[in-house]
């Protein structure tokens, strides 16, 4: 199957495709300019790898290899169309979110190469890397022990993300990180990856990826089974805390000249502190939950009733959803 076949088809016929017959093996690997901005910065760094980039079913690095797989969505514009409407998103679209994601799984990547979970101090200044990783975590987004790199402080998750997170913050060109993150403990952290990296320059590494893992040229589900999957793995399920009562009686259908956004901005900061002090919780979970809520707006395309509402209304709505959230758990990260 070529590009201009996909391009052609309808959504039920490339759904119903199998994803090896979409001829992945045909089409180059998605953003060329960053990942050539990866290996040039690579370079810079005095760590030359022999790093193998291919086309799964998500973004990892394998255990214990030097290799990146990246999701085959990313490789056609058709792709990305098509699972931003399934899902209301796709990891890595733009060239910034793609290099964001890219060099953190570089972080792994490089860990592996290197093995550099041998390295005695490691555990003591990032955790054990063998504490099992948990179904879901919960950010603290005020916390000054961890970098700030990937969406919902993803550093916090596990002690081998805050590794993949710190390398991220260090391969940044021209990096402040010394003057930007003077006053936390995160630092500590940024002076061993310059230290242990440092010493890694210009030596052999010690793993290489000789074949690569779950390829997607030889996945045999059919793009509809892999959204299905993808779905549950990232439980999009229509948001179950934004409540029908609250889309019915305060929000609308935006008009076609009219921007979704800025929604709740213009009175998100006076819901915070409301909310946050009637249920006795920090202010970043009500924010997390209005996120979600301006994630579903954005999806059904519906704007705030500001000229019918009052502010006080829309707060008592909001309020109700709030309490399904907590009681929920829904301001959990899933893993």
């Amino acid at each position: 199957m070529t590009r201009g076949k996909i391009d052609h088809l309808t959504d039920s016929e490339l759904l119903d495709t199998p994803i090896y017959k979409l001829g992945l093996e045909h089409l180059d690997l998605p953003f060329p300019t960053e990942i050539d901005r990866l290996f040039k910065t690579l370079h810079k760094r005095g760590l030359d790898v022999d790093l193998k980039i291919w086309p799964s079913d998500e973004w990892f690095s394998p255990d214990g290899k030097a290799g990146i797989a990246i999701p085959f969505t990313l490789m056609h514009p058709r792709l990305i169309a098509l699972e931003k409407k399934i899902l209301g998103f796709c990891e890595g679209a733009t060239p910034n979110s793609f290099y964001k994601l890219l060099v953190h799984e570089c972080g792994h990547a490089i860990d592996h190469a290197f093995k550099l979970k041998d390295d005695y101090a490691r555990e003591e200044i990032f955790g054990d890397s063998n504490k099992k990783y948990p179904r879901y975590y919960i950010p603290k987004p005020y916390s000054k022990n961890f970098v700030k790199h990937l969406p919902n402080s993803y550093a916090q998750s596990h002690p081998d993300e805050d590794f993949a997170e710190t390398f991220s913050i260090w391969m940044r060109p021209k990096s402040q990180w010394k003057k930007q993150y003077a006053d936390w403990p995160a630092l500590k952290k940024l002076k061993y990856m310059d230290k242990i990296l440092n010493e890694c320059k210009h030596t052999e590494q010690s793993q290489r990826m000789h074949n690569t893992l779950l390829n997607a040229t030889r996945d045999t589900r059919t793009l509809r089974e892999y959204f299905q999957w993808k779905k549950k793995d990232f439980n999009v399920n229509g948001n179950r805390y934004f409540k029908h009562r609250l889309e019915i009686q305060a929000f609308e259908k935006a008009k076609s000249y009219e921007i979704v956004k800025p929604t709740l901005k213009a009175i998100e900061k006076d819901i915070c502190q409301s909310i946050s002090k009637r249920l006795k919780i920090k202010k970043y979970l009500v924010k997390s939950m209005l996120k979600e809520i301006e994630k579903e707006m954005a999806i059904k395309k519906l704007t705030l009733k500001l000229n019918s509402l009052s502010k006080k209304e829309v707060e008592e709505l909001i309020y109700e959803s709030s309490v399904d959230f907590i009681k929920t758990k829904s301001h959990r990260i899933k893993m």
